[in-house]
C-alpha cells in the first residue's frame, strides 16, 4: 500500500484514542479495505484521499457515531467523549463538559433524594428521626410521609433533566460529527 495511504490510517488512528486499541484496530482494517477496494477500481491514491477527506473529520465521525449508538453511560464511553471533545474544539468546549457532567450528576442525585425519603420513612417506622434527612422550605420542616413525596417529586424531576441532558448530548455529538463519508465506488 502507498506510503501517503498508511500515514492517512496512521492519522485517522492518533485521532481515536478515545477508543480501545480493537475497536481501532477495527476501523483501520475498514478503511484499509475501502482504499483495496478503490485501489481494485483503478483510483489513484490522490483520488482516494479526497474520497477519504481529512483524517481528522474520519476520526471524528467514527468517535461520534461510537458515542451516540451505544448505550448507557460507562467509563469507556466517558473516555471515548474525552477522545472526542479533543478533536470537535471550540464549539465543544463548553457543552461538552457541561452536558457530560451534569447529566450524570442529575441522575446519581435523583436516584439518591428518592432514597433519602424512604430512609427517612423507614427510620421513623422504626423509631429513628434520623435528622439528617429533611425537607425544608421556607423555614417549614415537612413530616417523614410528606418528606418521602417530595423527594420523589424531586428525585424524578431529577432524573428526568439528566436523562434529557444525556440525550441533548448524544444529539449535540451527531449533529457535530459530520458523519462517516459514506463513499461512492
Amino acid at each position: 500500500m502507498d506510503k501517503r495511504l498508511e500515514v492517512y490510517l496512521e492519522k485517522v488512528n492518533k485521532y481515536l484514542k478515545g477508543m480501545t486499541i480493537d475497536e481501532r484496530e477495527d476501523i483501520i482494517k475498514e478503511i484499509r479495505s475501502t482504499m483495496v477496494d478503490m485501489q481494485d477500481d483503478d483510483l489513484v491514491v490522490d483520488q482516494i484521499l479526497e474520497r477519504l477527506g481529512d483524517p481528522k473529520d474520519m476520526a471524528k465521525a467514527y468517535l461520534g457515531d461510537m458515542i451516540t449508538k451505544t448505550e448507557g453511560l460507562s467509563f469507556k464511553k466517558v473516555m471515548m467523549m474525552i477522545g472526542y471533545y479533543s478533536i470537535v474544539g471550540i464549539s465543544g468546549m463548553m457543552i461538552i463538559p457541561v452536558l457530560g457532567i451534569m447529566s450524570p450528576t442529575l441522575i446519581l442525585s435523583g436516584a439518591v433524594c428518592i432514597i433519602a425519603g424512604f430512609l427517612k420513612v423507614i427510620g421513623e417506622a422504626l423509631g429513628d428521626d434520623m435528622s439528617f434527612i429533611m425537607v425544608n422550605i421556607a423555614g417549614n420542616s415537612f413530616s417523614p410521609f410528606m418528606t418521602l413525596i417530595i423527594c420523589i417529586i424531586c428525585g424524578i424531576a431529577f432524573i428526568i433533566i439528566g436523562v434529557i441532558m444525556w440525550k441533548g448530548l448524544k444529539y449535540y455529538i451527531e449533529k457535530v460529527s459530520v458523519g462517516k463519508k459514506y463513499i461512492k465506488a
